[in-house]
């Protein structure tokens, strides 16, 4: 794993509060690590991630700050026709994945594409707060539902394709916006507002020394 993706599990962060790393510390093949750590009894992963933040101080000499900024940012709220979702067991596993018969059961049409799957508000503010959605909409999002329960969540965008286009893969005339698919499937959505957001910004960090 890169680093960055390191403290993003370690300090469970949404791809865009983490700020200030070197570029050698984000997405590189000549920048990856592998951590392996043994414990003497069983561990659970509020612990582990402990575990994991001391590593970084350790070995890559990690410093950050961490403040509580007021800027802009979208209340992710209820729709005004309530919520679409169902409540999920608290037992039942949620799905890593979307396949193609959870979409027909949704009632996904033809035209659509699989974007999020989840189970918890926590789960969907994470992904509405990864860096390539965040770019689009431009400002981060703050849960403010109230929700707190599991849930089935589905999310699909639709689209238009070009059938004009002969070459490889595939070419859209226009897709569903993200949040635009939020709002219909689930019936939450985004209101501009300024609030606070937690920041982390790296002060220092250092490529670890090889192991002897």
């Amino acid at each position: 794993m890169a680093p960055v993706e390191l403290i993003d599990l370690a300090y469970s962060l949404n791809g865009n509060q983490l700020t200030g790393l070197p570029q050698w510390a984000q997405y590189s093949r000549n920048s990856l690590y592998s951590i392996t750590a043994t414990t003497d009894k069983p561990t659970s992963r509020d612990q582990m991630l402990l575990m994991l933040r001391r590593v970084l101080a350790e070995r890559f000499q990690l410093v950050l700050d961490v403040s509580d900024k007021i800027q802009p940012v979208y209340d992710l709220e209820v729709a005004p026709g309530g919520p679409k979702l169902k409540p999920r067991p608290a037992d039942e596993p949620c799905p890593k994945g979307i396949d193609s018969d959870s979409m027909k059961a949704a009632g996904a049409p033809p035209n659509s594409m699989s974007t999020f799957s989840g189970c918890t508000l926590t789960d969907l503010v994470a992904a509405f707060n990864r860096p390539g959605i965040t770019r689009r909409i431009g400002r981060p999002v703050v849960d403010k539902t109230g929700l707190t329960g599991r849930y089935y969540m589905l999310v699909w965008q639709t689209y238009q394709p070009d059938t004009s286009y002969t070459g490889p893969g595939g070419r859209f005339l226009s897709m569903e916006s993200f949040r635009e698919a939020v709002e219909k499937e689930l019936g939450l959505m985004l209101i501009k507002a300024t609030g606070l957001y937690r920041r982390f910004t790296v002060t220092h960090i250092a490529r670890p020394a090889p192991d002897n």
